[in-house]
């Protein structure tokens, strides 16, 4: 006899997807983190509040986008979460190199500049909450 579990099977997706984003997240605060200790030992990072925000948006966003996965507001949390840590680690990676110039940071500038646009399309996203609320 075969069981018929194709349907619950192709429902796991969403629901790991949106934890692995969540993962993805905390991997890339503790980056973050990291790398403000390795540059600055003695200081902590510049915005300390990004932390808890950025994942705060990220857990809310992989529980609903796990809860309910054709919620358009969950996977615009994960997405705007994701690219808004992935702006921090290349922030916090051009201020590494700026603030020990004669190290070994590469590409310091490119990562500033990846920054600056990651940072503004993460924000973008978050952003878009209002709309994607009515809609």
């Amino acid at each position: 006899m075969q069981c018929d579990d194709a349907p619950a099977r192709g429902s796991r997706i969403p629901t790991v997807l949106a934890w692995s984003s969540l993962a993805l997240n905390l991997a890339l605060v503790a980056g973050v983190v990291v790398l403000s200790l390795l540059a600055f030992p003695t200081g902590w990072w510049t915005s300390d509040l990004d932390a808890p925000v950025l994942l705060a948006f990220a857990a809310v966003g992989a529980l609903v986008a796990s809860r309910r996965g054709d919620n358009t507001i969950g996977w615009l949390f994960c997405a705007g979460a994701t690219i808004w840590a992935s702006g921090s680690l290349g922030h916090q990676y051009a201020q590494g190199g700026l603030a020990h110039p004669t190290s070994v940071w590469p590409r310091t500038a490119e990562a500033a500049w990846a920054a600056r646009w990651l940072t503004g399309l993460g924000w973008g996203l978050l952003a878009t909450f209002p709309v994607a609320a009515v809609s």
